[in-house]
This record gives structure tokens, C-alpha cells and sequence, in this order.
């Protein structure tokens, strides 16, 4: 795809059908390509954020599959746009219409891996917002009926109803605030998600690293013009709507080179690879540390537990102090729920998060119980 033209004004002539080369790159653009995309893929090994973490492994495994999702979306789809449309920036005498459709290419992409990546920080952060309309009409139009399950010889039958139209005029508007849709934007004013999460969470430095990622000028920049480009004009466009000169209002606006400058295009894409890269890695070491932010109602609070050593199969355990207390209470060794020993030792205590805190004390507890129901 590597023209050479007398007259560079014919670069702007997009008002045609495009013969096929002009947009098959030869080449020189597709060594290029290769070149940047050893530069630009990440394996995105999981790094533990502490020395000392409480992996939470039910949610690593949830949130595995979409981890491994994003990173192939980056390294193939992602990558590749940008490659391409930094090559030919770089190596092609362009024409304006070949250019705007790979850089509309690699600017969407962008764009829509910063949504993948703050989907899964929205399962992994559990803020219950529902990543689709889709979704949604699903939950409330089934909240909307009755459901009874009927006994029917030795099994049940379900019936399910729908309430009086009345009833569902009363209560879907409080389903529908109860169900509120997943949504992110560069205007933090708009972002649903960093406001659920602000409010329901302290925010620890790795998140907010992440959330400083995302709203810096270089990725705002990029996904404004992305913005643009969906719901406005194209990049490649010469006749437009855009804002009058003289007085506020809008207009046809006539640019004979289109109204998008490319210059330092490539810098920009670059850049905004290097942002969502950046973030990727800091989410999968969020997730792999577990690194969950206290409850706002918890901030000023801090949640213990012990280490505790199995002296029978060498098994190192993590086990909150109030059960700790109260076994002692009664001077009984903590239980290793590995093999059921009781040779173990106290160890040096250790700070976790509030959900951790309260999850192993649920999950010890009920281990407890169903170790002295077996005992008795």
C-alpha cells in the first residue's frame, strides 16, 4: 500500500470507491507489524501486589476465564490494530480514507477493552451492576410475576404468573433503581461504576492507580474521540456537523483535508497501548492478591487473623481472631481443616480486608461445626 503521488491533494479525494490495494497492506507494513506486536504483547503473569496475600481462589477461578478473555483480546485484536495503523502512519504515503478506517480500527478497540477490563473489576469488586439491558429486562420482568413451585406426584411443578399490571406500575420503578446498569465514562459525573464503587468501598492505592490510568488526558483524549466518531462524524469525513465560527450554534462545516488532524497519531495510540496494558497487568494482581478495599462503613476499622501452623501435614493456615479467642476461651487448639489435626501453633497475626475477614470467619465456623457434629 505504498503510494507515491505528484499531487497530495488526490490524498483527500475520498469521495469514491476505493479499489482494494489501497486498503491491503504490502510488505514493508506487514514486517512493520510484526515488529511492533514483539514490542507491544504482554504474557500478563499474575504479580503478587504483597509479600504476604489472602488469595481468594473461588474468585480467581470466576474471574479466570475473563482475564484470559481480555489478554487474547489485547494481544491479537488490540495489538494488531494498533500495529497496523501505526505502520502505515509510518511507513505509507496514505491516502486520508485508507487512514481514518485503520485508526477508527485501533481507536474502538481502545475503547472497548477499557469496558471488558472494568466488567470483570465489576464482578470481581461485586458491585451487583448488570453489565447489560439484556439482563436487566430479564430480572425485572421475572420479578414482575408470582412464582410458586406446585407439588405434583413426587416432583413439583412451577407456575408462574404475572402480578396485576397495578402492582407492576407500583414496583418497577424501585426494581429498576434497585437494578442499576453497569456504565463507565471518561466524565467521572457519568461513571456508574467508580461511583458504586467509591461509595461502597474505601479505595486502596492499587485501585486508585488503576482509576488514575484511566482518567488521564492521554486515555480521555482517545476515547472522546472515539465518542465522536460513533455517535458524530467519522474520521476520514470532510463535510460534518461541528460548531459555528461566528456565533454558538452548529453547522455543514467544508474541510477539503478532513477535520481530523492525524498528526502524531501514532504517539497517541501508542500511549494509550502502554495505559490499558499497564492497567490489565494491575487488575490481574488486584485480583490474584486479592486486593479488596474495605467497606466504606468499615474504613476507619481494621480485621486480624492468625497464621496457624499444622504441625501433623505442615499445612499453614489463616484462621480470624475472634474464633481464635473463643477456642482459647475454652482451651481447645485450633482445628486444621486439612486433616483434622489438633497439633497446631499460633503464629504471628496478619491484616486483611474486611471481606476476607468475614469470609473466613464464616467458612472456619461452619468447618467447626460440622467437625464437632462428627466428634459427638
Amino acid at each position: 500500500m505504498k503510494f507515491f503521488k505528484k499531487d497530495r491533494k488526490s490524498d483527500y479525494k475520498t469521495h469514491k470507491n476505493f479499489n482494494i490495494n489501497e486498503f491491503i497492506f504490502d510488505n514493508e507494513v506487514k514486517i512493520s507489524v510484526e515488529n511492533l506486536l514483539l514490542e507491544y504483547r504482554d504474557e500478563f503473569r499474575p504479580k503478587l501486589l504483597k509479600k504476604e496475600t489472602t488469595t481468594d481462589f473461588g474468585m480467581v477461578m470466576i474471574c479466570s476465564p475473563l482475564i484470559e478473555e481480555i489478554k487474547y483480546y489485547f494481544n491479537n485484536d488490540l495489538c494488531l490494530s494498533v500495529a497496523t495503523s501505526i505502520s502505515i502512519s509510518r511507513n505509507t504515503d496514505f491516502n486520508l480514507r485508507t487512514h481514518a478506517y485503520y485508526v477508527e480500527n485501533a481507536i474502538i478497540r481502545i475503547s472497548n477493552c477499557w469496558e471488558y477490563l472494568f466488567i470483570i473489576l465489576n464482578q470481581f469488586y461485586q458491585t451487583d451492576l448488570i453489565v447489560g439491558h439484556d439482563i436487566r429486562d430479564k430480572i425485572i420482568y421475572t420479578k414482575c410475576h408470582d412464582i410458586k413451585f406446585i407439588k405434583k406426584g413426587e416432583g413439583y411443578k412451577i407456575k408462574v404468573t404475572s402480578l396485576p399490571d397495578n402492582q407492576i406500575e407500583e414496583i418497577k420503578p424501585d426494581l429498576e433503581k434497585e437494578h442499576k446498569l453497569f456504565n463507565i465514562s471518561i466524565n467521572k459525573k457519568k461513571n456508574i461504576f467508580t461511583r458504586i464503587l467509591k461509595k461502597k468501598y474505601t479505595v486502596n492505592d492499587s485501585l486508585q492507580s488503576l482509576l488514575d490510568i484511566y482518567f488521564s488526558e492521554e486515555v480521555k483524549e482517545v476515547i472522546a474521540l472515539r465518542n465522536e466518531m460513533v455517535h458524530r462524524r467519522s474520521l476520514g469525513a470532510k463535510y460534518t456537523m461541528a460548531p459555528l465560527d461566528v456565533i454558538p450554534g452548529q453547522g455543514v462545516s467544508v474541510n477539503q483535508q478532513g477535520w481530523y488532524s492525524f498528526k502524531e497519531i501514532d504517539i497517541k495510540l501508542e500511549k494509550n497501548l502502554v495505559a490499558i496494558r499497564q492497567a490489565i497487568q494491575l487488575m490481574i494482581n488486584i485480583i490474584f492478591s486479592n486486593e479488596v478495599p474495605n467497606l466504606s462503613v468499615n474504613e476507619n476499622l481494621t480485621f486480624f487473623v492468625f497464621k496457624v501452623k499444622c504441625n501433623n501435614c505442615t499445612k499453614i493456615l489463616l484462621i480470624n481472631d475472634i474464633i481464635l479467642k473463643g477456642l482459647e476461651s475454652i482451651k481447645i487448639s485450633a482445628i486444621c481443616p486439612n486433616c483434622n489435626s489438633k497439633d497446631t501453633d499460633v503464629g504471628e497475626k496478619m491484616e486483611v480486608s474486611d471481606r476476607y475477614y468475614y469470609s473466613n470467619l464464616i467458612e472456619y465456623n461452619n468447618f467447626l461445626f460440622d467437625y464437632w457434629k462428627k466428634e459427638d
